[in-house]
């Protein structure tokens, strides 16, 4: 029957086709569907089953049977289903499981699950329920084009694109309440004007929706509009709710078609712009049907709610119409709906389904292919990063490289906030150095280019032409040249005043370099620049040479200052290269092995010599550095675990701890920073920074609530105190003067204004502004104030003498003083106490002898503890480094008393000396404890020298029992 198959199994019945269900509503199809179902139960079950309307067949589609015969009438129906049901004749509807006769006495799988005969493209297999049901849903996604993207128009009134924007894999999901009425009340406060414009547009704010003002290509302007304080009463009546999956949505092919066409455009933000506007923004998930009434009422609360109305409803709604005061609501069409047309709209909002709600919403372009959508995020540059907008050539064949030569810059741009970088090649693409070009004089549609030659050069100019190449941010531009847009870029200017007898200059770059890297540089001058070599964090140029037919001799550009643009593209040489009319450049000059200035600053070199891998930086968590005499740039991106850093009394230029995200100790005092950044360490609590050049400090914008110390003593600020107003949990803060050397050489911080911004620093115990310009604000504090030092007597001029006198008033009386001091000095002591360490030291040093009388008899013991006495010494060593910065703190302490002493009235001078007496009393102390340092270094040195001999010994041991083992086998 079909060819060599057979079926094990035949399905006899019925059949009718149905043709034309596009053209009737959801409604009709419902009617349609139990029309069907009763006749068909009739002829089933042989009862007569009364139909109240028959005129279901007045919008049917049309029904065949297979005979062709057109069942056009309620009577023709009919009878074609009980003859179906009466006659013992039927015909053939379908052939199940069918297999090759070969395989018939086999257990086989089906060669074809199903054939239809008279069907060519059989596809499903339905109940007629389900059939009815799909129908349906096929008719709710086109009649409320759910295939289609959203816009908000100019009026910020919701509109459904033209295009179809997406493809259904499956049927969404659609829960329906048709027979159950469910009518609820919502009264939904916006919080700003934009949620307002969506409340109109039935988009609620819920939280499944993404930030609708994030969204790519939406173009809501409500700047101008005045944002009312107001709240919406809905009435809303769910019919039903349907539900897009994800994963069964796909854009449409023209869509995509578009979008190609768009992203290969030379001004693709405007091209994505005018295809997004032509299929849609954006696209509901989640989209309910029903009917809905709307009025705005004076919003009572902050607080939006939902309330299910009772049965019956309109008895339940009149209740809150009343205790809102409302008389009237409205349709979505504007139509005014009054009290007592409420029961007559209640039973009618089963007809005209209308959308009532759309959550879920998500950004059209969500949609695309990977592909497409990391295509359009290059061009959205969200991080407004720099890129190569064009390039292009310029053959100087009939050139007069004597005039500055205009480049035409096609299409033209939006603005002159661009770059050009370029150089010159020869006929067969290679680069020249006797020759070289500068850009300027930058317009929307053109550039000049500058040319000048070496006097030796025997270069014929006729036979070379120009690369250049555009760098700018496409968003402000426009323009965005589809070869180059993987190409990683970053530029930045540099001005350099030019010295006599010194052409070579050092430039600190915006980013890292690393070998692969290419650089281009671009002089705004017709001077030959020539990169000389690169360090990790820098270049060095060459910017004198004698043979450039130039007007700038060596005399004359003693004082000029000279503007450089400077590139950084990929470090990946190949990603880097830059594709003009399809062949690939190199625009600079690459960074490689041979041009690397290998000079390392000499506190690299002993972090390298003392911690030689990287493993053993990322396990360190303390670094004591200090007094080393380090100098140069100090990179810790290894040390990632660190917590601690000491690195106080060196020469350090600059330091690098954005990796450093456990900090939560740095004293980085008495160096020679200018900057110091602590935007990437979270953590961190304590930072003592004083006695630098610091003129800035980056944090973090958002409130620290970590950092307790900050100590900003004798540096170089010039500002006022709104950075210090986000350290709510600040508790001293150092930020005035007290080095009067410093002060002499004009190296002071000059913090002025009001101490108002440190009013929220409401933890505050310890603030000094002394021999500063703040002059006002005393208010302003905390009451948890409890020392505050505000003189003004290394600086006479200093505006702090004004909250100085406004608090000699309240100036301390002796006693008070005197006691408040012995309180620090006790509690010094305390700090400075070293008799727990001297008997660890004690213990060691009883284990040393012990260990050495039972050397001899167990050899393997002892290098288990000499192993752990080397660890026991490495612990010490760290203990005592730490008590000598004690030392050096307690130091400190005693000169800011001294200087507190000195600070007191002529009414207490008489008490001076008795203060002064326990002054000495205090240092006497400390030179004891400075001994008591001394003897343990000298006893720990001591220790060191007994384990060497025991180490020694332990060898001269090894030795011997080798020897013993040697001759008792010799001899066995």
């Amino acid at each position: 029957m079909y060819g060599h198959l057979v079926p094990r199994k035949i399905l006899i019945g019925g059949k009718l086709f149905i043709d034309g269900l596009e053209s009737v509503n959801s409604t009709q199809i419902d009617i349609f569907n139990s029309y069907l179902t009763r006749i068909h139960d009739s002829a089933k079950h042989k009862k007569e089953i009364q139909l109240n309307d028959s005129s279901a067949l007045n919008f049917c589609p049309k029904i065949i049977t297979t005979d062709g015969i057109n069942l056009d009438t309620h009577e023709k129906l009919t009878d074609w289903m009980n003859n179906l049901y009466q006659d013992d004749t039927g015909e053939i509807i379908s052939y199940n499981n069918l297999v090759p006769i070969s395989q018939l006495k086999f257990d086989t799988k089906p060669f074809i699950d199903e054939k239809q005969p008279g069907v060519a493209n059989f596809k499903e297999k339905l109940t007629l329920e389900n059939w009815a049901q799909n129908s349906k849903y096929v008719r709710l996604v086109r009649e409320f084009q759910l295939l289609k993207g959203l816009i908000i128009d100019q009026n910020f009134k919701l509109k459904t694109c033209g295009e179809n924007a997406i493809d259904l894999i499956n049927l969404p999901k659609v829960d329906s309440n048709d027979s159950n009425d469910k009518f609820h009340l919502e009264i939904v406060k916006p919080k700003s004007i934009l949620e307002e414009i969506l409340i109109d547009n039935n988009i609620f704010p819920t939280e499944n929706n993404e930030d609708i003002s994030s969204f790519p290509f939406l173009k809501v302007l409500a700047d101008n509009l005045s944002y009312e304080d107001k709240a919406y009463f809905l009435v809303k009546c769910e019919r039903y709710n349907i539900t897009l999956n994800r994963n069964n949505i796909n854009p449409s092919e023209k869509f995509k078609e578009d979008i190609d066409k768009a992203l290969g455009d030379m001004k693709p933000l405007i091209s994505l712009q005018k295809v997004f506007d032509k299929y849609g923004h954006f696209i509901p998930l989640n989209i309910l049907l029903g009917k809905s009434l709307k009025n705005i009422i004076e919003n009572l609360s902050n607080i939006s709610e939902k309330i299910d109305l009772a049965l019956p409803v309109f008895e339940s709604l009149k209740l809150h119409l009343e205790a809102y005061n409302i008389k009237v609501l409205l349709t979505q069409k504007g139509d005014v709906i009054e009290e007592n047309g409420l029961s007559e709209w209640i039973q009618n909002t089963k007809h005209d389904l209308e959308v009532i709600e759309l959550n879920n919403i998500i950004p059209l372009y969500n949609i695309l292919e990977v592909e497409q959508t990391r295509r359009i995020d290059t061009i959205l540059n969200k991080q407004d990063k720099s890129r190569i907008i064009m390039t292009g050539t310029v053959d100087l064949k009939d050139s007069d490289i004597t005039k500055q030569i205009i480049v035409s810059v096609k299409p033209s741009l939006d603005n002159k906030n661009y770059e050009a970088f370029g150089s010159i090649v020869s006929k067969n693409n290679s680069k020249l150095d006797d020759i070289f070009v500068t850009f300027g004089s930058y317009e929307n549609n053109e550039f000049s280019a500058t040319i000048e030659t070496s006097k030796n050069t025997n270069i014929s100019i006729e036979e070379c032409y120009i690369i250049w190449m555009i760098i700018g941010n496409p968003s402000e531009l426009s323009v965005f040249c589809p070869n180059n847009r993987e190409v990683q870029v970053d530029y930045f200017k540099e001005s350099i005043t030019l010295q006599r007898n010194d052409s070579s200059y050092s430039i600190k770059t915006s980013r890292q370099l690393s070998q692969g890297s290419e650089i281009s540089i671009n002089c705004f001058k017709p001077i030959n620049v020539k990169l000389t070599g690169w360090s990790k964090n820098g270049i060095q140029l060459n910017i004198s040479d004698p043979n450039i037919n130039s007007n700038y001799t060596q005399t004359d550009s003693d004082n000029i200052n000279i503007d450089i643009a400077v590139c950084v593209s990929n470090s990946n040489h190949e990603n880097s290269k830059v594709n003009i009319n399809g062949n690939k450049y190199s625009m600079g000059c690459i960074l490689t092995e041979n041009n690397f200035l290998e000079s390392m600053s000499n506190i690299q070199k002993y972090i390298n010599n003392k911690y030689p891998t990287k493993k053993e930086r990322e396990k360190e968590r303390r670094l004591i550095i200090n007094k080393k005499n380090l100098e140069g740039h100090f990179d810790l991106s290894d040390f990632i675990n660190l917590e601690k850093i000491d690195c106080s009394e060196n020469q350090i230029t600059s330091l690098d701890i954005s990796k450093n995200k456990l900090l939560t100790d740095i004293n980085c005092s008495n160096n020679k920073l200018t900057s110091l950044d602590l935007r990437n360490c979270l953590n961190i609590k304590s930072v003592t920074a004083n006695c630098n050049q610091l003129n800035e400090l980056k944090l973090l914008d958002l409130n620290n609530e970590k950092l307790e110390y900050l100590n900003l003593l004798d540096n170089s600020f010039s500002q006022n105190l709104n950075c210090f107003g986000h350290l709510v949990n600040l508790k001293e803060l150092l930020i005035g003067n007290i080095d009067g050397d410093r002060i002499q050489q004009g190296k002071y911080n000059q913090f002025y204004g009001s101490l108002e911004p440190l009013e929220s620093l409401i933890k505050l115990e310890s603030l000094s502004i002394g021999n500063s310009d703040i002059d006002s604000g005393l208010e302003f504090l905390s009451d948890s104030i409890k020392n505050f030092r505000c003189l003004a007597d290394r600086r006479p001029e200093a505006k702090v003498k004004i909250i100085y006198e406004q608090l000699e008033v309240y100036t301390l009386g002796p006693i008070d003083a005197s006691q408040a001091l012995q309180d620090q000095i006790t509690q010094i002591e305390k700090e400075l106490s070293l008799d727990t360490q001297f008997i660890e030291l004690i213990e060691e040093e009883n284990n040393l002898n012990t260990e050495k009388e039972n050397l001899i008899e167990n050899n393997i013991q002892i290098k288990e503890e000499i192993k752990r006495l080397k660890q026991k010494v490495e612990k010490l060593s760290d203990e005592l480094e730490e008590k000598e910065i004690a030392y050096q703190q307690t130091k400190q302490q005693l000169e800011e008393k001294m200087e507190l002493l000195n600070s007191l009235t002529i009414e207490q001078y008489m008490k001076k000396e008795g203060l002064g007496k326990e002054i000495d009393v205090l240092k006497d102390e400390l030179e004891k404890k400075k001994n008591i340092i001394e003897q343990l270094e000298m006893q720990l040195k001591k220790i060191n020298s007994e384990l060497k001999i025991k180490e020694d010994e332990s060898k001269t041991l090894e030795s011997k029992l080798h020897r013993e083992i040697f001759l008792e086998d010799k001899y066995r």
